[in-house]
């Protein structure tokens, strides 16, 4: 079987996503790992997602732009329901601190959801917006608290926007290409990231400067499709 995606919950469980079904792996010692529980679904499935404090996965299905959200308790995985979107989904982030997760859409709207599922604002900005849509990292978005989120933008731009506005407070310009990739450092327990990565379809990555909004260094990597980004 092929892996679409993965998580992992703590030091103990690997959530894995295939086509139409969730495995799980559960740590037996410190060598060894077994499949525990499998759950076979109707809907194509491409991401995967953990909200480690509620104990919760979400799942989305851009075929079907439906969201649906589990919870998981020791042995055990239920099913707690589903939002279907009319918009088609584009992308997805999660704030580990809190639990807040956000799904992007092809038409420019963000919905923003607490940690029990439930939206607490939908917010909408024209630079978003992109005609042209096919996969889910053209549209990238990154928490960095609960209260400010950074997304591709439209076109070779980084918006920063805060959540509690509702607007854009920084656009960041630099990237030659479309932007597929923004990703931080973890969350330390008191602190929030200081710099970001950000990468583009021409195979430019740059390195930001989160407290100035300024660009640090910019390399070009050989192929023009650079596959995924994450800073160790």
């Amino acid at each position: 079987f092929s892996v679409k995606d993965f998580e992992i919950y703590g030091n103990s469980h690997i959530f894995g996503l295939l086509d139409n079904s969730i495995l799980t792996w559960k740590k037996n010692n410190h060598k060894n790992w077994k499949i525990f529980a499998k759950i076979l679904v109707k809907d194509t499935l491409d991401k995967i997602f953990i909200l480690e404090k509620s104990n919760l996965m979400i799942t989305t299905s851009s075929q079907y732009n439906k969201i649906k959200l589990w919870s998981f308790l020791g042995e055990r995985i239920l099913f707690c329901g589903q939002s279907s979107l009319e918009e088609k989904i584009a992308s997805i982030a999660t704030e580990k601190k809190n639990d807040y997760f956000a799904v992007g859409t092809l038409t420019g709207k963000v919905y923003l959801y607490n940690h029990n599922g439930i939206l607490l604002n939908i917010i909408k900005h024209s630079k978003f917006y992109k005609k042209n849509f096919n996969r889910l990292k053209f549209f990238p978005l990154r928490f960095l608290e609960k209260n400010t989120l950074f997304c591709g933008g439209n076109g070779q731009q980084i918006s920063k926007w805060d959540l509690r506005l509702g607007k854009a407070i920084q656009y960041w310009n630099g990237h030659p290409g479309e932007i597929e990739h923004i990703v931080s450092p973890q969350e330390e327990e008191n602190s929030n990231p200081l710099y970001l990565l950000s990468s583009d379809n021409k195979g430019v990555v740059k390195k930001w400067d989160i407290r100035i909004g300024k660009e640090l260094f910019s390399c070009r990597f050989p192929s023009e499709q650079i596959r995924s980004l994450t800073i160790n």
